[in-house]
């Protein structure tokens, strides 16, 4: 695969040419750092802008006319990552090559038309699109609690540190109702004039005239550069285990124990903090599985994240309330054994196994390959071959090392107010 970066000054281009595909693969990207007070109001941009445009004024008429195209997948996604918001528009279509000539600049047109060329109608987006879109957002923040999994997550968070943007939801009730159409529309204009704006391309292309549709299709000429680190540090460490706890209407209880990480190395941040959360609370073989579920029946289900922008590993755990003691003492026992070096040759062998079969599996799906490729920009991540390599020099004592620089933080524990046995999930 050869890849060709340029520095367009509005936006950053990065093409990707292989024959692996029939497909040509575009995205762009729009980031910014996060403000809690912005982040209701952006997230209607990535729905308005897929519901409808100033041509394609309907759901129908854009289904129609991507029938013509040779039926290109478009989506859209607005997601948190570190200190920034990032707002993702993607389109997969059929490379021309094995359709008929002028069907790259027509579905490069196809995807400008939605992206900039919106469904304004006098000073704001379209009444009706608008609707759809403030229905959407207010029924899924009304179903937060509906997903126990995730709002512990959220409610750990938000005690773990409520000030910080780790903290965010991705949305919030009380706003809502104070946003209109044409405040989304001023928003929307700001992003195009101060958002850090990535395009990311992968196919069987031709460079010169891929940058030429691209300089054709993305109608942005504010230079820009970023001024915030993208990862989360974290100033304060807690010397003792913070909890905190909530009552809901659940059969099963949920434990979420957070932890934050200070100081790491580029090494570190790469390769060894992943393995480590892979022999700690990864698949049926890590420490909090054989532990805390299968030597002891204390737990319907456990594993453990690393959330790399955010500076944080997290375990999540499905359990009976009346366990909660137990499991929370067994988790620390385990992190007690990561500290003393207590890993096993097999447990390494097969925590690399399964982040090189990661990448593998990357590999085969142009989606998921341009967006390994945004993520190695924004993390500054090494390519696949590299970080194979690099994967294999980790080390039991790197693994041993690194536990020093992880700091539990905060328990949290969401449950239904008794001691039932539950139904696992």
């Amino acid at each position: 695969m050869k890849y060709q970066y340029q520095d367009m000054k509005a936006y950053n281009l990065h093409l990707f040419k292989t024959d692996k595909f029939k497909t040509i693969t575009i995205m762009i990207n729009f980031r910014r750092e996060i403000k809690k007070d912005e982040i209701t109001i952006r997230s209607f941009i990535h729905l308005l802008l897929l519901l409808s445009s100033k041509k394609y004024q309907s759901g129908r008429i854009l289904s129609s006319e991507a029938e013509g195209l040779y039926g290109p997948y478009i989506g859209a996604n607005e997601n948190r990552v570190g200190n920034f918001a990032l707002t993702s528009f993607y389109m997969t279509m059929i490379n021309e090559k094995y359709t008929e000539a002028g069907m790259n600049d027509k579905g490069m047109d196809f995807f400008k038309e939605i992206i900039f060329n919106p469904d304004v109608d006098g000073k704001g987006f379209n009444k009706k699109s608008f609707a759809i879109a403030k229905n959407e957002i207010k029924a899924k923040l009304k179903s937060v609690k509906d997903n126990p999994k995730y709002y512990s997550m959220v409610r750990m968070l938000e005690y773990m540190d409520p000030e910080s943007p780790i903290s965010y939801q991705s949305g919030y009730l009380e706003v809502l109702n104070s946003i209109d159409e044409k405040k989304v529309y001023d928003y929307y204009k700001s992003m195009l004039h101060s958002d850090l704006v990535d395009v990311f391309i992968l196919g069987n292309i031709d460079f010169l005239d891929m940058k030429k549709l691209v300089a054709d299709m993305v109608s942005i000429n504010v230079i820009k550069k970023a001024k915030k680190d993208i990862y989360i540090n974290h100033k304060n460490f807690v010397k003792r285990l913070k909890k905190a706890e909530d009552e809901e209407n659940l059969s099963q209880a949920k434990l979420v124990v957070g932890c934050k990480i200070g100081n790491l190395t580029s090494f570190e941040r790469k390769y060894v903090l992943p393995i480590y959360s892979g022999i700690l609370g990864g698949p049926s073989y890590s420490k909090l599985f054989q532990s805390v579920r299968e030597k002891n029946s204390l737990a319907y289900y456990i594993y453990s994240n690393y959330r790399r922008a955010d500076n944080l590993l997290t375990i999540s755990s499905g359990i009976n309330k009346e366990s909660y003691n137990k499991v929370l003492k067994l988790i620390k026992e385990e992190f007690n054994n990561m500290s003393k070096g207590n890993i096993t040759e097999d447990e390494l062998k097969r925590a690399k196994e399964d982040m090189i079969s990661i990448l593998q599996n990357i590999e085969d799906n142009p989606l998921n390959l341009i967006n390994n490729y945004m993520w190695q920009f924004l993390y500054s991540l090494d390519d696949i071959k590299m970080r194979k390599d690099e994967i294999n020099k980790v080390t039991i004592n790197d693994v041993k090392n690194i536990s020093k620089k992880i700091y539990l933080d905060t328990a949290y524990l969401l449950h239904g107010g008794d001691e039932n046995e539950t139904d696992k999930d």
